[in-house]
């Protein structure tokens, strides 16, 4: 088989699984066929417990056991016929099993014969049954997998035979005879069984003189018992069934319900599973009983008279499971609710109220009053909690909110429009079902009384119809109970199919008119469950039953129609039910409808009255009625004409007409808008509500603002009288629901008015008197009242407990009057509307309800308030409210009224709060660096910037150019001396185009700069800040400019937040610093920030701003002044002023290059510093007298060469004003810079020691104490030694500098000195770092980069004074990783090299030119040298090494390691020739008089020793005795080492600095020419020296 496999093989895992069962489906048959084959073995021999035990083991397996469902699908199938339209398994089973489950249950069928044949023991009926209809079951069931045999036939011919089953035995013999014909295999061509033919017709013949043939079938005889049993249930079938149904009463409902309850006690469950699939729910429940009902008796019982159990269990329990049935859900819901509610009446006590209990509603009504003039709200505290106090709507509304159910809900919400998608048809269901109502029904109709009528024994159908007929006389002349006619409606429906034929035509329209009824509320359910939203099946389950009542409807008026009505009752009544079915049909009215015509027709013939006491949908027959149904269709036209407006021409009409009707707009009305009021006048406050709700919402929809505002208040005005005076008529019922309808209308149509205020900015266009509204404000101050005493009493219950929807509506009601007031008083007093917003925000934030409503309430106060004074704190409650950001002003912090939260801001929102809060920033007094805003607010910002954004450069045109030109000015502009005047002077101009940006947001971004770059100096006080907030701050001071605001402060930051970045690159490591292409970079931010800060000092001239500058042109110019210093001086060094961002394209002499670095700054020196000094001294004047500003400008004054007097005085006051920092104790560089100011001024003559020491006595920190001391450099150690011990944190190094200069330098005391620097440079290995020296906060950027490299040099020099080789070799490996914490590092590690060299070379007496090498060299034949060498290590091992080599051999592995450390590093000669030197003095102990022989040359010989052919010896040699060098170095230092070797050579070891001549090929010497150390080292600026050499 081929193991190749496609690239784009799928593996099909369905094919796969199907495969997998296919695999276990084999081999269950094969273990199945194999169980069988066991079983019949057994069943052979007769064991036949045995056998039954394996056909059980049998069914155990899937492929058998799975039988059941299979068959009743195929059977299912077989009897739907062409209907069935599903797939059966049985037919899709392989032969192999079908053969399989044929013989298993042919054969288990007959081992049941066979043990019912041998069984002798016990021959009971019950255990006869037991056996022989699982055996007939699997005889039937085997019929179905194959054609069956003839033993298996004939058997079933006998057992049906034997217990008399004539239609089943004659069915087998025909079977055997066509089977055959039918069969689709071999058996097909046999010929027809000849025996099986002669029974058969036998039978026929029998049959057709009406008797059944008898055969011989004794073998059967263990059968009797079934026989006998079967012939006593078909006698029992033929006698007839007596039904007695038992009433607990003579009422006509409770007959009703025995009957119902008897028939479901004796249905069948098999045919309730088979009616219950198509889910018919008109179904008449005789159809599905075992039994039927021939004789049905009554007998009436008295209730508590002891009946059947049974009887009592279905009498009780029926009622209260059909009750379930109906409303699961809404019983659901109470029972949940219930829970809820007793888990609250648990915790809250039940306390008797009190006014007291509502002190905070009290304060608010008695400041209401006191505040709206003639507004005048009664007592609502008092009213609330004393019964039967206040007018009748009052009293109403407490009883509704105390006692709240389902109905006030529903009244409540009818006119939410987001619950009715169409109020217009609505209304119009309203009129045309007018006069269904009770109160225009007749009254006087007696009720129906109980049973007097004696009951016929008839059979179920005919007694049924019996009952329906009586009732159906009954019904137009008597009262029902609302229980008999639902239960006689479902009758009806579930049995007109079997009356239809047999009553006579009045019971006939009898029929008719309760199904009419019933289709009528069924249509209007559907409606009602459509607008509700109920579940789709529900809806679609109730149009399936409207369609089925449809057609029965149209049934019974073909039926009727066949009679002939003679009667004009009889022949109205039927008119009239027509009439209202299609009246209730009817979806659209014209003036000349078929209704109206019909109902003129019938007018003439209505001179007497029909009643309809019971029906829901129908109305009394009368003249009136069918007058009052005639105007009802003229009044439904116009509305309909109304209603059906689609364009805006017809809306005007239908407003024209809506009117005329409400309003009374039409002095001279037609007289159908007469007979429309005369129509409103008589009909239900319903009608009028709707008219008004449609003219309302007609007037928003065409934006008439103004209309509807009128509109509203007539509507209002309306209201008010009505519950005054018409309401109290009404009954108590009436009444409730009434006022829950108007309160639900008053709120939906606030609605209106509230959104059209909305749209006009909260403007309203005509006023409201505010005590039109004063009565729906009462009531929504009593909900409110309820609603609190709910947390207070479990006496009170809140409606958010039993209907939110209601408490929300009556919320939003509450919150929406309170908004029309304060739009009528802006309107009408806008000089109380300040105090009245601040009361209405406070009591409904006590409450938690002031962000409801959609937060109308917040969004109107906000408007209002932007313009009013004062009312800063106002708005930013409300932003708490509406946003939850709590911004607090003057110490005053936002309450939190428990509003929701929004999900995220938009852009509208950031506008509504930028416009308050970007001003609000700015408005804190003086400059907005001074007041940077708080956390609060900076939550906000930020939340505003995050939805905002950067500005849109690519589709805004003027902001991609403003953008442009910014960052060429900056990126181009040098900095000259025409620079520095034009911005001293106001004159500098960026041309910046006007950027058409939301006025809102002006400010943002910079503001958002402002927060984060004062969040970056916090952090870096922590030293926890980072560089991309610096990078990000100047991105939004950046477009702060772009959007054209060319605001001072952004300049000003622009330029801080540069300079930040120049500190950020110098402050961490030396690579920026070590040479001058990298200092590229950082030169051009630093020149960014120079020209960014000249930018500020340009705007600051500007008088518009004057206030905003003056409190910071101090702190201006120092930080200018300072950030201009630092690129003036070391370690910058000008450099910001010879660069710019891009190279420039220059010629020179050698030719044309990109110069991104000019050869010489644009201003000198000089000017530069005098513009420092100028900055800083305007910065001292305008009263920001900091001491960092006396200390630069002294600094700047001595490098102008200003006198020395002004200097120190100067500095002097730099002392005094640090010393009275709070942080005096970590500011030591002025008190250390007026000592080292007052030594050079001494020693370079311009000072004299007496005035010098004058500052030192008067400083507030040192206050120097002379003495007796005359010795003035002994007075400036005092000085200095007073400052090291004042440093506290032990930061300061220069002092302790300064005293080992001293000591070196004046005392000649080295080792003092080395102590002194050994403070904070170390040696020892443990500590990685080989100079500990931090960064003060006033000192310059980068500069103790240079100080590192200066001690360091420093240090090497005194090491190197006193030949300490020990130190000065321990510092090799430290000094070389030091590349990143120095600069001229090359320079430091050449010098120490040098001196390790030196010092090792003047031990031997070998000077620092290489005459020594270079004379071997030149004498020293190679050939000689060459073969020498080969000898020399065994020679130094058979000799071993003599003492005076030791040290030679420890020297030259030193200087080998340097040289290793040195490599591709720094300068090698001096290294190198010390090395060979070494090298050579070892060669001569073992080779002296070869070193003066003279040899010829000889052609093609080398003829010269050269250096680097010494190198590898050396390695050799030291690899060769490296244990021996440990041995020494253990035992001896390099010291100990080099000072034995001097005494051998007689040398001085306190030799003078003066002998020892320059090092070797030093490259240029950089000392740090700056003011705290320029001349005092005795170092010229550049040392050089040249190394005298012959070669």
């Amino acid at each position: 088989m081929s193991s190749f496999i496609p690239l784009n093989f799928l593996e099909d895992t369905v094919s796969k699984k199907d495969l997998e069962e296919e695999h276990t489906r084999e081999l269950q048959v094969e273990q199945a066929y194999k169980l069988f084959q066991s079983a019949l073995k057994l069943q052979k021999q007769k064991q036949y417990e045995s056998a039954y035990k394996v056909y059980e083991e049998l069914f155990k397996l899937d492929i058998v056991s799975n039988h059941y469902f299979e068959e009743l699908d195929f059977i299912r199938g077989l009897q739907d016929g062409s209907q069935n339209t599903d797939t059966d398994e049985l037919t899709l089973l392989s032969p192999n099993v079908k053969s399989l489950r044929y013989l298993i249950f042919r054969n288990r069928g007959f081992l049941y014969l066979d043990m019912l044949k041998s069984n002798t023991e016990n021959k009971s009926a019950e255990k006869v049954k037991e056996m022989f209809y699982p055996l007939l079951d699997d005889f039937c069931i085997a019929l179905l997998y194959n054609e069956p045999d003839e033993k298996l036939l004939e058997t079933l011919h006998e057992i049906f035979s034997y217990i008399g089953s004539e239609r089943l035995s004659r069915f087998v013999l025909e079977y055997s005879l066509t089977s055959r014909k039918e069969s689709d295999d071999l058996s097909g061509l046999l010929p027809i069984d000849q025996t099986v033919l002669s029974q058969y017709k036998t039978m026929l013949e029998h049959l057709s003189s009406g008797k059944f043939p008898k055969l011989d079938l004794k073998h059967l005889s263990f059968l009797e018992p079934i026989r006998l049993d079967i012939f006593a249930q078909q006698e029992k079938l033929a006698s007839k069934k007596v039904a007695v149904i038992k009433s607990t009463s003579t009422k006509w409902v409770d007959l009703l319900d025995a009957i119902n309850i008897h028939l479901k006690e004796n249905q069948d469950e098999s045919k309730i599973e088979d009616a219950n699939r198509p889910r018919i729910r008109i179904f008449e429940p005789y159809v599905l009983t075992e039994e039927p009902l021939d004789i049905v008796r009554i007998e009436f019982t008295k209730r508590g008279v002891a009946v059947p159990a049974t009887e009592t269990e279905v009498t009780k329990a029926q009622p209260e499971q059909i009750v379930q049935e109906r409303k699961p859900e809404e019983d659901n819901r109470v029972q949940r609710s219930s829970k809820r509610l007793s888990k609250v009446e648990d915790e809250i006590p039940a306390v008797t109220l009190e006014s007291s209990h509502f002190l905070n509603m009290d304060y608010f009504r008695n400041q209401m009053n006191e505040t709206i003039p003639n507004f005048e709200i009664f007592d609502v505290c008092s009213t609330y909690v004393e019964d039967g106090s206040g007018a009748q709507y009052i009293k109403d509304f407490k009883n509704i909110v105390s006692d709240w159910n389902d109905s006030y809900a529903r009244a409540i919400l009818s006119y939410d429009t987001a619950k009715s998608e169409d109020d217009n048809l609505k209304l119009l269901d309203l009129l045309s079902g007018y006069g269904k109502s009770e109160e225009l029904k007749e009254k006087n109709i007696p009720p129906l009384g109980e049973i007097d009528i004696e009951f016929p024994e008839l059979n179920y159908v005919e007694f049924k119809t019996y009952i329906i007929k009586h009732l159906l006389s009954k019904i137009l002349t008597t009262k029902w109970s609302d229980k008999l006619y639902e239960k006689f409606t479902e009758w009806i429906v579930q049995f007109e199919g079997y009356i239809i034929n047999d009553i006579d035509v009045e019971s006939a329209i009898g029929v008719l008119e309760v199904l009419v009824d019933i289709s009528t509320s069924l249509e209007s359910q559907i409606k009602d469950s459509i607008n509700n939203k109920l579940n789709k099946a529900v809806v679609n389950s109730m149009c399936q039953d409207l369609l089925r009542i449809k057609d029965k409807i149209i049934r019974w008026i073909n039926y009727i129609e066949t009679f002939p009505i003679n009667d004009l009752q009889v022949a109205s009544r039927f008119k009239w039910c027509q009439i209202i079915k299609e009246k209730a049909e009817t979806k659209s009215w014209t003036e000349n409808h078929p209704v109206k015509h019909k109902l003129q027709k019938l007018l003439g013939d209505a001179h007497f009255k029909i009643n309809y006491p019971n029906y829901k949908n129908f109305i009394d027959f009368s003249k009136d009625s069918i007058n009052s149904q005639l105007t009802i269709i003229s009044v439904l036209a116009i509305f309909w004409r109304i209603l059906s407006t689609s364009s805006t021409e017809d809306n005007k009409e239908a407003i024209r007409l809506l009117e005329d009707i409400l309003l009374d707009s039409n002095t001279e009305p037609s007289d159908a808008i007469l007979s429309i009021r005369n129509f409103l006048k008589q009909g239900s406050i319903d009608m009028k509500l709707s008219l008004w709700n449609i003219l309302l919402s007609f007037y928003q929809s065409s934006n008439s603002g103004d209309k509807l505002t009128v509109g509203f208040e007539e509507c209002v005005l309306f209201l008010n009288d009505y519950l005054v005076n018409e309401y109290v008529l009404l009954d108590e019922e009436s009444r409730l629901v009434t006022l829950s309808r108007i309160l639900g209308f008053y709120g939906s149509s606030i609605s209106f008015v509230v959104t059209s205020l909305a749209s006009t900015n909260w403007i309203l266009m005509h006023p409201i008197k505010v005590q039109t509204l004063r009565l729906f404000f009462e009531l929504s101050l009593l909900f409110e009242i309820n609603e609190e005493a709910s947390y207070i009493s479990s006496l009170a219950t809140s409606i958010k407990s039993k209907s939110t929807k209601s408490y929300h509506h009556l919320t939003n009601t509450l919150i929406k009057t309170i908004i029309l007031i304060l739009a009528s008083i802006q309107k009408s007093n806008p000089q109380i509307l300040h105090s009245v917003i601040r009361l209405f925000h406070t009591q409904l934030g006590l409450i938690g309800i002031c962000g409801h409503a959609g937060g109308s309430f917040l969004e109107i106060a906000q408007e209002y308030l932007k313009s009013l004074p004062n009312s800063d704190q106002d708005i930013c409650q409300i932003i708490k409210c509406k946003y939850h950001y709590s911004i607090s002003i003057d110490g005053v912090v936002p309450a939190d009224h428990g509003t929701a939260r929004l999900d995220e801001l938009n852009k509208n929102d950031c506008k509504e709060l930028a416009s308050f809060v970007l001003p609000l920033c700015f408005s804190k007094g003086g400059s907005t660096l001074n007041n940077v805003p708080k956390h609060d607010i900076k939550l906000l910002i930020d939340e505003i910037y995050d939805v905002i954004g950067d500005p849109d450069f690519d589709s805004n045109e003027a902001l991609g150019r403003n953008k442009a030109t910014l960052n060429y000015f900056l990126d181009n502009t040098r900095l000259t001396k025409r620079l520095f005047q034009e911005a001293f002077h106001g004159l500098v101009r960026l041309e910046l185009g006007e950027a058409e940006e939301d006025k809102q947001f002006n400010g943002l971004y910079y503001i958002e700069g402002l927060l984060l770059f004062s969040s970056y100096k916090l952090r870096k006080k922590n030293m926890q800040s980072r560089a991309v907030e610096l990078e990000s701050a100047i991105s939004l001071f950046e477009n702060d400019i772009i959007c054209g605001s060319n605001r001072f402060e952004s300049w000003f930051l622009l330029g801080q937040s540069y300079g930040y970045l120049v500190e950020d690159d110098l402050i961490w490591t030396a690579d920026k610093l070590t040479a001058s292409d990298r200092k590229i970079t950082t030169a051009n931010l630093q020149r960014k920030s120079l020209i960014c800060y000249l930018m500020a000092i340009n705007k600051s001239l500007d008088e518009s701003i004057k206030d905003v500058i003056k409190p910071v042109v101090g702190n201006l110019m120092s930080l200018f002044a300072k950030e201009m210093f630092s690129a003036v001086c070391e370690p910058m060094s000008m450099h910001a002023f010879k660069v710019q961002s891009h190279p420039r394209f220059i010629n020179r002499v050698n030719g044309a290059l990109f110069e991104p670095v000019s050869q010489f700054p644009a201003v000198d020196k000089t000017v530069c510093l005098k513009i420092i000094q100028q900055s800083l001294q305007l910065s001292i004047k305008s009263s920001c007298r900091e001491w960092s500003d006396y200390y630069y400008l002294a600094k700047v004054q001595r490098k102008l060469d200003k006198p020395a007097g002004l200097v120190m005085e100067t500095m002097a006051s730099a002392c005094r004003s640090a010393f009275k920092n709070k942080h005096a104790d970590n500011i030591i560089e002025p008190h250390y810079n007026l000592v080292s100011f007052a030594l050079k001024y001494v020693k370079s003559n311009r000072l004299d020691s007496k005035d010098a020491l004058k500052y030192l006595i008067e400083d507030p920190l040192i206050k120097l104490e002379v003495g007796e001391e005359t010795d003035f450099i002994k007075l400036i150690i005092k000085a200095l030694n007073k400052i090291d011990s004042s440093d506290k944190k032990n930061w300061q190094h220069k002092a302790k500098y300064r005293l080992a200069r001293l000591m070196q330098e004046e005392y000649h005391d080295v080792k003092g000195a080395i102590d002194q620097m050994s403070s904070f440079i170390s040696l020892k290995t443990p500590n990685k770092a080989l100079v500990s020296i931090w960064k003060p906060e006033p000192e310059r950027p980068g500069k103790h980069f240079l100080y590192t490299f200066q001690y360091i040099h420093f240090y090497i020099e005194l090491l190197k004074e006193i030949d300490d080789l020990d130190s000065l070799v321990a510092m090799l490996p430290k000094l070389r990783r030091s590349n990143s914490v120095m600069i001229n590092l090359s320079i430091a590690w050449e010098i120490l090299c040098s001196s390790v060299c030196k010092i090792i070379r003047e031990s031997y007496g070998i000077g620092d030119n290489f005459e020594f090498t270079e004379n071997l060299i030149n004498t020293l034949p190679y050939q000689t040298f060459a073969a020498n060498v080969k000898l020399l290590p065994d020679m130094m091992r058979r000799q071993s090494v003599p003492e005076n080599l030791k040290s030679v051999l420890c020297f030259l592995f030193t200087v080998n390691d340097i040289k290793k450390l040195n490599n591709g590093y720094g300068p090698t000669s001096f290294i190198d020739d010390t090395l060979v030197t070494l090298y050579f003095m070892i060669y001569l102990n073992y080779f002296e008089k070869s070193s003066t022989e003279v040899t010829t040359d000889s052609p093609g010989l080398k003829k010269k020793i050269a250096k680097r052919d010494i190198f590898p010896l050396t390695n050799d040699i030291l690899k060769a005795f490296k244990k021996d060098i440990e041995d020494v170095t253990k035992q001896k230092s390099y010291n100990e080492l080099i000072t034995a070797q001097k005494l051998k050579q007689g040398l001085n070891e306190d030799k003078s600095l003066e002998n020892v001549p320059a090092s070797a090929n030093v490259n240029e010497i950089i000392v740090i020419d700056d003011d705290d150390d320029d001349n005092l080292s005795q170092e010229p600026a550049t040392k050089k020296s040249k190394t005298e050499s012959n070669s």
